[in-house]
């Protein structure tokens, strides 16, 4: 009888355990991914700069899931310009692709018309390394390939970042300069 009670005490200590941490530290090791975390503080939802204006969409998970952007007047032919570019995530939140859709004109009367799809390549270390753009008109493709320092920050000559933040940006003729607060988010 002691033996019958002694059984069925470990039976039921072993039924009721909870055996997800073994699973999830499996598939973690399995994977070897952990998922992406959402930069901390407040996001933007809409920005107006000298070319435009820019509205933020966010996903239940806290990164970009969508940016439409109307640019007035920025062309030739005196026309609006209208973009939209749609993020796509994997299950640890590590960007797979951007889609960009451009057009002309209003938005019930499109003069042109553009369409890419960016794909990302990584590394080990969860850095991105090869960007590759597919643009849909014209069936051509191109490969932006990066480089890392050892902080981690992106190789660029026109690009200079601490602390992992991007504190200058050089763009054709102009200068751009950021400074950040102590959450590492932008100082507007």
């Amino acid at each position: 009888m002691k033996k019958l009670i002694f059984l069925l005490s470990i039976f039921s200590l072993i039924a009721c355990a909870d055996d997800d941490f073994l699973r999830n530290d499996f598939e973690r090791q399995r994977n070897d991914q952990t998922a992406e975390i959402p930069p901390l503080g407040k996001k933007i939802k809409k920005m107006v700069d000298r070319v435009g204006e820019h509205q933020y969409y966010y996903n239940s998970s806290g990164f970009i899931d969508s940016i439409f952007s109307r640019y007035r007047g920025q062309n030739i032919s005196g026309f609006d310009r209208y973009s939209i570019q749609k993020f796509s995530y994997d299950k640890t939140n590590k960007l797979i692709s951007i889609v960009n859709l451009s057009a002309e004109g209003s938005i019930e009367n499109t003069v042109n018309e553009y369409e890419s799809e960016d794909y990302f390549t990584y590394n080990k270390s969860n850095q991105i390394i090869e960007e590759h753009q597919y643009i849909k008109a014209s069936g051509s493709s191109q490969t932006i390939k990066y480089e890392y320092n050892n902080d981690g920050s992106v190789k660029s000559n026109n690009k200079y970042y601490l602390n992992g933040n991007l504190i200058v940006e050089k763009s054709y003729s102009e200068v751009y300069t950021y400074s950040y607060n102590d959450k590492t988010n932008p100082v507007l």
